[in-house]
């Protein structure tokens, strides 16, 4: 597939809106239904959008979601790189917590989602002032 990078950023600035509204419908939408994550700390990715929205209900009930920072966004099609910061608010304690990273997927032609892979500088950490 080839998706065009106008396509792109408009289907990444939607994923980015929708995870900061908490909205899990409109996020959810923006990924295919045969859809593969690989994120630090899981052995295997996960595969389908079922499975992706237990564990993605899982997050937001661990921390409200308050920030997700794009710094920069580059499209080579097919792929779409990315280096953001996301901060949440941890539920349990009331404690913002951020974590800096990179991402490179590969979108359809409609320009949802069909493989990520996420990279992390670190775990969530407390946001310092």
């Amino acid at each position: 597939m080839t998706v065009d990078p106008a396509v792109a950023r408009a289907a990444f600035a939607e994923r980015v809106r929708a995870w900061v509204a908490a909205d899990v419908e409109a996020y959810l939408e923006c990924w295919t239904d045969d859809m593969t994550i690989t994120i630090p700390g899981r052995y295997a990715p996960i595969a389908g959008k079922d499975i992706y929205r237990k564990i993605f209900m899982q997050s937001f009930a661990w921390a409200r979601p308050v920030d997700f920072v794009v710094h920069h966004l580059a499209v080579e099609p097919p792929v779409v790189l990315a280096e953001w910061t996301i901060a949440a608010q941890r539920s349990g304690d009331g404690v913002t917590v951020e974590w800096h990273g990179a991402s490179a997927c590969g979108m359809d032609d409609d320009g949802r989602i069909e493989w990520w892979r996420e990279y992390h500088r670190g775990p969530p950490a407390p946001v310092r002032d």
